[in-house]
């Protein structure tokens, strides 16, 4: 059976909109444990990457990058 993130995209989206601190708390507030749990492993992955590309633009190589083998 496959989940989907119907709330959560729809929160994402409204984040986007509006990211005042009440409104991202409203927001999430929405979600269940296990709807925030993945919200926030998505939030982690997207700074690893960001954090790499970043590197990548200013060293030429990301430290994650490295780490997973990966070529950018």
């Amino acid at each position: 059976m496959d989940y989907t993130y119907t709330t959560m995209i729809d929160v994402i989206k409204r984040i986007a909109e509006d990211d005042s601190p009440r409104h991202i708390r409203r927001q999430l507030n929405r979600l269940t444990t296990d709807e925030r749990r993945k919200v926030r492993q998505l939030m982690d992955y997207v700074e690893m990457e960001i954090t790499d590309i970043e590197d990548i633009e200013r060293y030429g190589s990301g430290r994650y990058t490295e780490l997973l083998g990966e070529a950018s």
